[in-house]
């Protein structure tokens, strides 16, 4: 597989900011790469666990303005917001470097840049044409065995591609659908332009054994559906059997591909798999969010070795991740390690939203940036005889505790270098028996729930033990730098003749320090401004941008206050990570009566300590701590300043009148604050009231 030319050559770009469109971004200016011709030219946007591969329709250089040929899949979960990171693909021939080819739309031609070392009369270049190879369909007792499949193309719609998640509407080289006894043995399939394989409605007693999965354009191995059909239905996937396969370099052009995707399926074997060299899952289970019945029964996911994924890419993922309820399930002996986030969520096993009813036994995750056990809710599961080492962050976590039902966590050895045991901590319906708990640096030190020490602990699990364990399995596992490798081995010389795969996807780059600065002239009238998180009780009372009135061009954000919700809203906040310097920042308020305004600053991490604050009630008083320090009108703009650097002990509030001379005071930086984390609004007005916002910066350097 040859890449494409893209830009930039190396890395990526950065949103600059959003505007509220789901196709349309501000780049800033000096990043706008300056193309005579953007026909043909794909934007690669990366969201935390997908991407979006859309057509780029128009850039305007002198604001940076860019028009997509469609919309990505969601407006918060795939939002085009600033610090979003983006490459362009197929970019004019004169950004081609050796190895790379492109496809010019006008002349219908494919150009290829050779290596030094390949000639036009020795060099075969193969060019796939369909996307699929064969299709079993309504076929019963039919067997392909020995055979190679190669080279299948993935054509991108006009208006681009965004898919939710596990690019699980993909189909494969190979498509096998409502048919009853197939075996696939000792195939190769490579060079596909979306799955390896997909297993359709109605398939059932169907057996994968032996074969090799290489360079793959998603995922190896799609068997179910995304319906959900009632209990006994025969559309439902069932009874397949995945064992003995390599599933290798997967991703290559759609990066959310699974190596084993069990979507709607039961009674399902994934066993003895070897499985790496993915930018997302390596095996997922089930296809339901939240409760509520779920096909996915009595899967079996055995003694599978899964190395070397996300590779700091995507984020949200795991080495087996799980998702709904799922009884009988069963996910034991597997070994998982080596896996990298882009921005959050490296786990080893992950049960997401609604995993229930599963056991997981005598597994193996270790060398996890997160933690090597995640449950986002769930319950009745079991955990039990695992070893969960070495993860980076910590070593288990529990999200959204008040849907995480009775859980057992029994027998498993939690083994570490540092830091923390619990990313976030447990509820106390989860129960704790017999584990045994080791950090090689400070044992005694260790930190459980409330950051107590280990006889406070003991109340909840009396027979916790701390000391050493003893390695499993030491002779076929050597957790140390030769771990990893043991994971690759395969008896095949096939693969072994097989080029490297090529690394399609670069790592995440390092995030930009956030800021956010907007006048709201390209934001959509009548919605949320885009970039900035806010709480709203109810659509009558909260913020949207407007053209009632502006202190600059034409639109303003107007933010009205109502009944219902909390106090604090409407509530508006933008977060970022300061650590050090001069910091600033500004904006202009038009207040109308009975507003009542704060603006604040705070440390979030760990825990949260308000800075500099400034508070506008509905008589024009500012007050700083409760004091007064000056007074504005209402009905007429005035802009406010906040200026500090952090670590120092002094914080300058200035206001400035649209007419007249500024006030400035200067206030004591409160003890807590050591950074700036969060920037933020909070509207204490009566109902009805309103206050209208224009030219944020927050926050500047």
């Amino acid at each position: 597989r040859r890449p494409r030319p893209g830009y930039p050559q190396k890395g990526h770009l950065f949103i600059h900011k959003g505007i509220g469109s789901r196709n349309q971004f501000i780049l800033k200016t000096e990043d706008v790469p300056r193309f005579s011709n953007w026909e043909g030219v794909e934007a690669v946007i990366t969201h935390n666990w997908g991407i979006s591969r859309i057509p780029v329709q128009s850039v305007d250089p002198k604001t940076g303005l860019v028009t997509l040929a469609g919309p990505t899949w969601h407006e918060t979960l795939a939002e085009l917001k600033a610090g979003v990171w983006l490459r362009f693909e197929n970019t004019p021939k004169h950004t081609m470097k050796p190895g790379d080819w492109k496809f010019e739309p006008t002349t219908g031609s494919i150009l290829y840049s050779p290596l030094t070392s390949e000639k036009p009369h020795t060099t075969t270049l193969e060019i796939p044409i369909i996307d699929h190879l064969i299709t079993l369909k309504d076929s019963h007792k039919v067997t392909l065995r020995n055979l190679s499949f190669s080279h299948t193309k993935f054509n991108l719609p006009t208006n681009g591609r965004s898919w939710y998640q596990a690019e699980s509407d993909l189909e494969g080289m190979v498509r096998v659908n409502n048919s009853q006894n197939i075996t696939l043995e000792n195939c190769l399939i490579t060079g596909s332009g979306d799955y390896g394989l997909s297993l359709n409605e109605g398939c059932s007693q169907i057996t994968v054994r032996g074969c090799e999965f290489f360079d793959l354009g998603a995922g190896g191995i799609r068997a179910g559906q995304m319906d959900r059909h009632p209990e006994g239905d025969p559309r439902t996937v069932k009874n397949v059997t995945i064992t003995e396969n390599l599933i290798l370099s997967g991703g290559r052009i759609h990066p959310a591909g699974i190596g084993v995707l069990i979507l709607n399926a039961h009674d399902c074997l994934v066993s003895h798999n070897t499985i790496r060299d993915l930018y997302y899952t390596g095996i997922s289970v089930g296809w339901v969010w939240g409760a509520g019945f779920s096909p996915s029964q009595r899967n079996k996911i055995l003694s599978n070795r899964i190395d070397q994924i996300g590779q700091d890419v995507l984020s949200d993922m795991a080495g087996i991740y799980t998702l709904g309820e799922s009884p009988g399930t069963v996910i034991r002996g597997n070994v998982i390690s080596n896996v990298r986030k882009a921005r959050y969520g490296g786990w080893g096993i992950y049960f997401d939203e609604g995993s229930r009813w599963i056991l997981v036994e005598n597994n193996v995750a270790a060398y996890t940036e997160d933690s090597p056990f995640h449950i986002h809710y769930g319950g009745d599961n079991i955990v039990k005889n695992n070893l969960f080492a070495y993860g980076e962050n910590a070593q288990m976590q529990f999200s959204n505790n008040s849907k995480i039902g009775p859980m057992l966590i029994e027998g498993n050895t939690f083994l570490w270098k540092s830091g923390k045991l619990f990313q976030s901590e447990p509820g106390e319906q989860v129960t704790f028996r017999k584990n045994t708990y080791w950090r090689e640096e400070a044992p005694t030190e260790i930190q459980w729930v409330g950051g107590k020490l280990l006889p406070d602990w003991r109340s909840r699990e009396p027979d916790a033990l701390v000391k050493r364990p003893a390695m499993p399995n030491q002779r076929q596992l050597d957790f140390g730098p030769s771990f990893p490798r043991l994971l690759a081995k395969t008896p095949s010389q096939r693969l072994r003749q097989l080029p490297s795969s090529l690394q399609t996807f670069l790592p995440a780059p390092e995030p930009e320090i956030p800021a956010y600065a907007d006048d709201f002239e390209l934001a959509a009238l009548g919605l949320p401004p885009s970039g900035l998180s806010h709480l709203f009780a109810n659509e009558s009372a909260r913020a949207s941008v407007t053209d009632e009135v502006a202190k600059s061009g034409k639109r303003s954000l107007k933010v009205v206050d109502g009944e219902g919700g909390e106090p604090w809203m409407p509530h508006l906040f933008f977060e970022t990570d300061m650590r050090s310097g001069p910091l600033a920042t500004e904006f202009w308020i038009l207040q109308r009566a009975n507003s009542h305004i704060v603006f604040e600053w705070r440390d979030t991490q760990p825990w949260y300590t308000t800075g500099p604050a400034v508070e506008i009630n509905s008589l024009g008083q500012i007050l700083v701590s409760g004091k007064q320090v000056g007074q504005v009108p209402l009905g007429n703009w005035f802009k406010v300043t906040v200026e500090t650097s952090v670590g120092q002990q002094q914080w300058t509030l200035t206001v400035t009148p649209s007419a007249g001379n500024p006030l400035v005071s200067k206030h004591q930086v409160p003890s807590g604050f050591k950074k700036l984390t969060w920037v933020g609004f909070v509207s204490l007005g009566k109902p009805g009231s309103v206050f209208y916002l224009d030219d944020l910066k927050l926050p500047m350097r």
